[in-house]
């Protein structure tokens, strides 16, 4: 009896013991669960963009490579997709109008795509991307249907897209890169509303490879003074004598030569190099007037660009005077070209800076007047003293034959306002004769003369001075 009652002991004893086993057990499986949850719940988290609920960027990328491992065999394709002009939401209708609009984005998105087999992000702003398993042909019927939605909505928007995408070949790439292709091929068809999406190719791959490499190059540029200030007369069309010159930035490359400027203007005005060119022209304009002052050359105005970027800057007019006073030069030979499109964006900031310039001494004249955002109100508005018409309005689309009309009415308009008014893009002999007759007597283009180097520009004003 007793050596049955010790087994039993033993038995409860064990059985008990099983029982705390099994308990704590639960416990830390229970807690480690707890534990994976709450982890999963950070990563999503941090992984989210909290206004739409997709994936940010960087949830995108980890997302995205599980989505490449797990689907390692099939076909897939990166799209970016822009919302061209959103900011006009957030002018006409306020951030909240805004902010509700991207959330009908992001679900419109994943309901037209899908919630399986796809990764959707809000890259970043009004940008973003996709991973997915359809073709091109699904994917461009799927934007089709995306626009028509965006069109649809209340606030009935003149938003428009633009798509790019990219076929994942070497999934070795980061997906960075791969989104970077994407984009490239989007803003190769950004505001142009008849395409909606684009698919990168090898000329994309150049174009990027190309902006790399002056990219890489800026600042040797700068330092070695590759960038060269171009001189382009400004005409008297009554007399046909210089009256001021604009100058141009021009890339000598010790190795490529001179790099026309729709190469590399682009790619400063999109990395924002461009204000720092800028104001190395500038320099390079006041050390050219310093010069012709020394040497007795006849002094005449030179303008310089000032791109919108710059005007984020500051200490922007105390910089511009700073060096004007270095080479003792008088304000009044310093004119500052600002285009029309930089006027119509952040307009009361830019105002402001220009206006601040205008008391400074300095002359302002609004650059492609007629080629974008041009309004009477903004003319009404701007401070500024001289309009620069760019003639390529009479090579657009001109289905009514108004165009000569309506430049005529602008130069009668500004002449009323007591506005200077040059044209710029003046070619022919018959567009001198119509602007002369329409009161427009400063001219600047191809018919006058071509863009020259400084030396050959002071001698040409060493002949006028000769001849006078």
């Amino acid at each position: 009896m007793e050596k049955y009652r010790y087994q039993i002991v033993c038995i409860l004893i064990f059985l008990v013991a099983l029982t705390i086993l099994v308990i704590v057990n639960n416990r830390h499986r229970t807690q480690m669960q707890v534990e994976a949850a709450a982890q999963e719940a950070y990563r999503c988290r941090m992984e989210t963009d909290e206004l739409t609920g997709l994936l940010n960027k960087e949830g995108f990328y980890q997302r995205g490579r599980e989505f490449l491992e797990k689907h390692s065999e099939a076909d897939a394709r990166i799209v970016y997709i822009n919302i061209e002009n959103f900011k006009l939401v957030n002018d006409l209708f306020g951030e909240d109008a805004g902010d509700g609009f991207l959330k009908f984005i992001g679900l419109e998105l994943e309901k037209i795509f899908g919630r399986i087999d796809i990764v959707s992000s809000r890259y970043e702003a009004d940008h973003f991307v996709i991973l997915t398993l359809d073709n091109e042909d699904r994917i461009q019927a799927k934007i089709n249907h995306f626009c028509n939605r965006i069109r649809d909505y209340y606030l009935k928007t003149t938003v428009e897209i633009s798509a790019g995408i990219y076929e994942i070949r070497d999934r070795s790439k980061s997906l960075r890169i791969m989104c970077d292709r994407a984009h490239l091929a989007a803003d190769s068809i950004k505001k142009n509303h008849m395409i909606q999406v684009a698919v990168y190719d090898d000329t994309h791959r150049k174009k990027l490879i190309q902006e790399q490499m002056i990219i890489n190059e800026l600042d040797d540029a700068l330092k070695e003074k590759q960038f060269k200030a171009f001189f382009q007369p400004k005409y008297d069309m009554c007399t046909d004598r210089v009256i001021g010159a604009e100058a141009l930035v021009r890339w000598e490359h010790p190795e490529k030569g001179l790099l026309p400027p729709g190469i590399f203007i682009p790619v400063l005005e999109k990395n924002g190099y461009i204000a720092k060119v800028d104001l190395y022209i500038y320099e390079e304009t006041c050390i050219f007037l310093k010069k012709s002052m020394d040497e007795g050359i006849p002094l005449h105005p030179v303008s310089v660009n000032l791109s919108r970027v710059g005007f984020y800057n500051p200490n922007l007019f105390q910089t511009l005077c700073e060096i004007a006073e270095r080479y003792q030069i008088p304000r009044k030979y310093l004119e500052l070209e600002i285009t029309e499109t930089a006027y119509a964006t952040d307009s009361e900031m830019i105002f402001s800076v220009v206006e601040k310039l205008r008391q400074g001494g300095f002359r302002i004249l609004m650059e492609d007047f007629g080629s974008g955002y041009s309004s009477l109100n903004m003319l009404k508005e701007a401070p500024v003293d001289e309009i620069k018409l760019d003639m390529r309005f009479l090579s657009a689309a001109d289905p009514y034959g108004r165009a000569e009309e309506i430049l005529h009415m602008i130069i009668t308009m500004g002449n009323h306002m007591k506005l200077s008014i040059i044209a710029e893009g003046v070619e022919t002999e018959q567009q001198k004769v119509m602007l002369q007759g329409f009161g427009c007597n400063k001219a600047q283009g191809y018919f006058y003369a071509r863009p020259m180097r400084e030396a050959e520009y002071t001698e040409l004003l060493r002949k006028e001075k000769a001849e006078n």
